[in-house]
Order: structure tokens, then C-alpha cells, then sequence
């Protein structure tokens, strides 16, 4: 259990996890109900043979709910079908993740149209993201699909305009280009120093010089296909003026994002859209701290050490485990992965002159003791340290940090004892019932009248179910429950809807397992499209609804579809497509398919503690970080909204998206920590 000075070992795992990927020869499909060998093989391109060939007696019979290998080769993940992976960081591991879209087939561009033949499964999203343009662009080119369905085989006009400046992909160097590249990673000592040339010094001694042996590329230029990068929900004596210089744009782009205005006039719960700056993969921020509203965007102060000494001396103690295996398990997987993105958020803070020396250890597996890395002069120094993973290592590392006087950011652990009482600890992954109460707090903000229908399965009601429920009668507001039953007739549910304008009617499972929902989807899109007499309609969902939107996408738009989560992405944004794209160009291949995604995770994190920790200036430890519970940065996939647990504890992470799939195609998240 050695520091990594050269991480020279890590090539190795490295290389191990990408040899992994690639002996992967298939994937698993989970038959649905009605589909046949014929169907699937026109999913995923390959023939009925090939999938016998993997599944002998597949020829015979298959049934709802049985597993089929699917021999990787027009496309690597399927249309339709989603598996779901759960650990303590409440990972979830989709098939066909939102954005990673088979590429349609075009046939021809006549009047300055693509005309797309629909493939089976692909909604009206996915050939948003194929193509890079909006819901409503479809729409237009299309009346018909405004009434009826998309379906297999028809054929639909797509707008060349941003479809044309699809991003190609730069995959020509041969394997031992890539391979030699990959070692190179490695190599590097840890320091990134603000100082080194961000150009071609003579010495070749920057950053990407030492990882690729030549001047570090210019990103191309991002389409912007998101229309906006915030919800914001307005509050009581907000206007146009003060949230556009809130948000450092002018009130014309604040009012052409937003046409529902009129008049200037807006009202309190009343949510907004924020166009995404064009110019930056990080937008900065309404605030560069929090403590005051200011009129103007406000200049961050010079970028200075916690510590005199020129640069922040970090510490990543993770377990990559390389003295156990040569063949990397799922887990090193994800560290490693984790490490990369950890290392693309310091390059990024080196290009805005903040200078850090990393310091990387291998934890080793939940038997081992950290008192080796812990006692080594040099931890006493850090500025700050992140990890460790296991569970079994918290304890140790709480309490050195607590006689140290050293921040301790938890990346993955929950239930973590120490918290209470040790305010040296910051929790990223907030418990469950964080989670749940903050869900709570948004739902009220942004349906402050809501009419509640329930549709109650035969299992137990979800935590969140019930908490809402619990509040909805402590605020004195009635709700119905349903038997989520597709046989019942409609007509009660539509009795129960109010006509109330100001009021939301809100359709909700009582659970969120995703075999009760798709049985009731085809109900609350009759009540939606008989809503003549009732006021607005909306489904309600639970963070796994993230991992249902592929499959229930066309329905989840038209119910005008919300749900909170801890972590979230369109991966068309601008920030998530470039950070996309520096990853598969340094690393040599795409982050992990899975929710969250880890490399995004130690992007955040190391931004986002990093930045703030630069810029808060020379001064005790706790004094620094005490404030940055004030502190605002933009993330790509993880909100962090901090509050301290208690007086004397730590900080858990408070903060959540609320995702919205709106009517007209368009999907925004909305961040209440703004």
C-alpha cells in the first residue's frame, strides 16, 4: 500500500478495463412482452440466427422477462430495453442511456430536409439528439406527428440546418497509438502547476505535452441543441430586470427564451427558462458565492492557496486495488474512471491559474488498514483530502482529519456515524432522507395547489409516496387514491380533477417500479387528452423515472412529466458534450453507460471543491469551508447545495435537480440551489 507517485501501475488496470470492455462480446436484452426473435434482431441489427446461435432454444420459445445475449455489431446498446444496477451510490445502469442514439437512417435531403426512415423503438427525442434540433422543429416540419403517434417505417422531414454540423468522430489512430497513449497517462507526477505555458512552450512541458507528446487541441465548437441550462422558479418580489442580471444576461434573451410572457409580467412559482451561455463549457454563475444578491455577475477574487506555499496539495485515496488482480473488477472500473475525470477537472482548473499538487493512493481492499498511507509525514500537510470508498476506511480517515484539522469530502459513503459531530467531514452522497425531504420542499415550490390523484399498486408505497401524502394532510390539502387498475373506468379519475386554473392536477404512482407504471401510462394519456374542463395535468415520478425515460419517452412528454434526482445530465448540453469529448480523446474510449456516470462524478466533484476552495483565501480550514455553504459553481451532473448536519458536525449534500419533460419535446432540469 504505496502512494502511486508515477502511477505507472494504474496503465495496467487501465488497459485491463478496456480489454474487459472489449471481451464483452454482447449484451443482454430482457425479452417485453409481445416481442419476438424477429423484432429484436431488427433492434439491435443483427439476424434471428445470430441470436440463436447465443441463446439455444431460442428458436423454440421465448417469454416476457427472460434475459437473451445479443451479439454486439451495428449498434452497442439496445433501443427498448433497460438493466438496472443498484449500490451505495444508488447507481442505475441503462442499455440505451438518453443521447447515446443509434445513428437514424437518412435517405434522401430534398428542400433542405433530411428525410428519416423510422426505425423501430426511436422516439421523437432520440431524433432530437440524432440530429441536433428541437421537439418543435420536428413538429413543424411534421403536422401530423402533433395528433398521431411515430411510428416503424414512416417517414418524417428532419431541418438540415443543425443537422449538418453533426459532430464527426476522430477515431483514426490505430490500437498501439491508443495503447501508448493511455500509458502515457500515467506518467505524470501530480503537480499542475498555474504557471506552465497553455500553449506549445519550446520544452513541451504543459500538461497534454506530458500525457500526449504534442500541444493540447482546441475543442470544436458545440452546438447548442438545449435551449436553456436552468429552470428558474421565480420568487416573491423577483422581476424580469433582477433575475436576467441575476443571470448575467440581457431581459430581451431572458423574454425571447420565454414566451409565455407578457407584458413583463410574471408571478411567484412561476418557472422560467434561463438560456445556456454559448461561449464557455462553464457558465458562471448568478453569484460567485452567495452571500449577497448582486445586480452584475461578480469577478472572482484571485485564485490564492488555503496555504502560502503557491499550490493546494490534494490527496485521492481511492481503492484501485492493484496488488489483488491484474483482471479489474467492476468497482476498480469505476475508480478508475472516477480518477480520470478527477484529473480532467484539475486541468481545467489549471488553465484558470490555480495550481495543485495531486498526491494519489491505492486504499486497497476493506481488510486493509489505512494507517499506512494516514502516517506518512506528507498527509499531514493536505489541504484537503477525497475518499476514501469503503465503508470500513471512513472511521479511520474521519478521525485524521478531525486531528488534522484537514477537509475530508466523501465522494460515495452514506450512514456515515462520524457526521454528527465531525466538522471536518463533507458528505457528497446525501442519505435517502435527504433526498426525500428536499424532494418534498421542490414539490411544494413548484405546485404550491396541487390536486393529487394516487394510482396504488399491490406493493408498499414508496417512502417519497408517503411523506407527500403525510404533508399534503398537514397542509390541509385533499388528494384521492385510485387502484392503479386499467380496467376501472376513467371517468372517476377525470371527476377527480380540478377545474380549479390555478391548481395542478398531479397523476402519481404510489410506487416506482416500472412494470405498474407502463400499465397505467395508456390511462393518464386518456386523461391527458381530455382535459377540456379540467385545469393543467402533470405526472409525477421517482428518481428511477431517469432510467424509464428511454422507453416511456413519448408518453412521459406528453404528460408533461416531472421527477427529482440527486444526479442528472442531458448529455446533448454543451458542458456534457465536451466533457464527453475530452474524455474519449484522452483516455481513448467513452465513459461507462451507466447512471451516474462516474467519470462526470470526479469532474464535479474535483471542480467544484477545488475552484471554491482556491478562492476562498488564505485562513483556517473549517473558517474556508464553513462559507461555502454559500458557495455556487456549475456542475454537469451532480448538484452540491451544502448544509451542516448539526453545531459541531459535518455537511451532507442537500442538494437535487427536478427534471422536467415538458409537452412540446423540450427537457430542462431545474436547480433550486441558484
Amino acid at each position: 500500500m504505496q502512494k502511486l507517485k508515477y502511477l505507472s501501475l494504474l496503465a495496467g488496470l487501465l488497459l485491463g478495463v478496456q480489454m474487459l470492455c472489449a471481451q464483452d462480446s454482447y449484451i443482454l436484452h430482457t425479452v417485453l412482452k409481445g416481442q419476438g426473435l424477429y423484432s429484436i434482431a431488427r433492434i439491435y441489427g443483427v439476424t434471428e440466427a445470430e441470436i440463436i446461435a447465443l441463446n439455444p432454444g431460442s428458436d423454440e420459445v421465448i417469454r416476457a422477462g427472460e434475459k437473451l445475449k445479443i451479439p454486439k455489431k451495428q449498434v452497442d446498446k439496445p433501443v427498448t430495453q433497460q438493466t438496472v444496477e443498484t449500490n451505495s451510490q444508488q447507481e442505475v445502469t441503462p442499455a440505451k442511456e438518453q443521447g447515446e442514439v443509434q445513428k437514424a437512417k437518412a435517405e434522401a435531403v430534398i428542400d433542405g430536409y433530411i428525410h428519416h426512415t423510422v426505425q423501430p423503438g426511436e422516439t421523437i427525442y432520440r431524433l432530437t439528439i440524432t440530429y441536433g434540433v428541437t421537439g418543435e422543429e420536428i413538429y413543424q416540419a411534421n403536422p401530423i406527428l402533433r395528433t398521431e403517434p411515430l411510428k416503424a417505417g414512416q417517414v418524417v422531414r428532419i431541418p438540415q440546418r443543425k443537422a449538418m454540423g453533426a459532430e464527426v468522430s476522430e477515431d483514426t489512430q490505430s490500437d498501439g497509438e491508443q495503447a501508448n497513449k493511455q500509458k502515457s497517462v500515467f506518467k505524470i507526477k501530480g503537480a499542475y502547476d498555474k504557471n506552465e505555458s497553455k500553449t506549445d512552450k519550446s520544452d513541451g512541458d504543459n500538461f497534454w505535452s506530458r500525457i500526449f507528446g504534442k500541444k493540447k487541441k482546441t475543442d470544436e465548437a458545440v452546438t447548442d441543441t438545449a435551449k436553456c441550462e436552468f429552470q428558474h422558479v421565480v420568487k416573491k418580489g423577483e422581476t424580469v430586470y433582477s433575475i436576467s442580471r441575476s443571470y448575467g444576461i440581457t431581459e430581451s434573451e431572458l423574454l425571447a427564451a420565454n414566451p409565455s410572457i407578457t407584458n413583463n409580467r410574471i408571478k411567484r412559482g412561476q418557472v422560467l427558462c434561463i438560456p445556456y451561455p454559448k461561449d464557455d463549457i462553464r457558465p458562471t454563475p448568478p453569484s460567485q458565492g452567495g452571500e449577497t444578491e448582486q445586480d452584475t455577475p461578480v469577478t472572482p477574487p484571485p485564485a490564492i492557496s488555503v496555504d502560502d506555499d503557491g499550490k493546494l496539495q490534494v490527496a485521492l485515496i481511492l481503492p484501485f486495488m492493484l496488488e489483488k488482480s491484474s483482471t479489474p473488477t467492476a468497482d476498480q472500473a469505476k475508480m478508475v474512471e472516477f480518477y480520470e475525470g478527477f484529473l480532467l477537472a484539475i486541468d481545467s482548473l489549471r488553465d484558470a491559474d490555480i495550481s495543485i499538487e495531486l498526491h494519489v493512493y491505492d486504499s486497497g481492499e476493506a481488510t486493509q488498514s489505512l494507517n499506512p498511507i494516514l502516517e506518512t509525514e506528507e498527509m499531514t500537510h493536505m489541504d484537503i483530502i477525497f475518499g476514501p470508498m469503503h465503508s470500513q476506511h471512513v472511521a479511520q480517515a474521519a478521525d485524521f482529519a478531525r486531528a488534522h484539522s484537514i477537509p475530508l469530502v466523501l465522494p460515495f459513503s452514506r450512514g456515515v456515524t462520524q457526521l454528527a459531530s465531525n466538522p471536518y467531514l463533507w458528505q457528497v452522497n446525501a442519505d435517502p432522507s435527504v433526498i426525500e425531504n428536499e424532494g418534498i420542499n421542490h414539490f411544494f415550490e413548484l405546485f404550491p395547489k396541487p390536486n393529487v390523484l394516487f394510482f396504488q399498486t399491490k406493493g408498499e408505497a414508496d417512502a417519497f409516496c408517503t411523506h407527500l401524502q403525510h404533508e399534503l394532510d398537514r397542509r390541509g390539502l385533499g388528494y384521492n387514491i385510485f387502484p392503479a387498475d386499467t380496467t376501472s373506468n376513467v371517468r372517476p379519475f377525470m371527476e377527480a380533477c380540478s377545474r380549479d386554473n390555478d391548481a395542478d392536477n398531479i397523476l402519481m404512482m404510489t410506487t416506482s417500479d416500472n412494470a405498474s407504471l407502463s400499465k397505467m401510462l395508456p390511462v393518464f394519456q386518456l386523461v391527458m387528452r381530455d382535459t377540456a374542463q379540467v385545469a393543467d395535468i402533470h405526472l409525477y415520478g421517482y428518481p428511477q423515472y431517469q432510467t424509464y425515460a428511454g422507453t416511456h419517452a413519448n408518453a412521459f412528454y406528453e404528460l408533461d412529466t416531472w421527477y427529482h434526482t440527486a444526479f442528472y445530465t442531458n448529455n446533448s448540453r454543451p458542458d456534457a458534450a465536451s466533457l464527453s469529448r475530452k474524455f474519449s480523446r484522452m483516455y481513448g474510449r467513452e465513459m461507462a453507460a451507466r447512471y451516474p456516470r462516474y467519470g462526470m462524478l470526479g469532474f464535479d466533484i474535483g471542480y467544484w471543491f477545488l475552484n471554491g476552495l482556491a478562492h476562498r483565501g488564505p485562513a483556517p480550514a473549517e473558517t474556508v469551508f464553513s462559507g461555502m455553504t454559500t458557495y455556487r459553481c456549475p456542475t454537469i451532473q451532480t448538484g452540491f447545495n451544502f448544509s451542516r448536519v448539526s453545531p459541531t458536525g459535518g455537511y451532507t449534500n442537500t442538494g437535487i435537480y427536478v427534471v422536467h419533460m415538458r409537452e412540446d419535446g423540450e427537457i430542462f432540469k431545474v436547480d433550486f440551489a441558484w
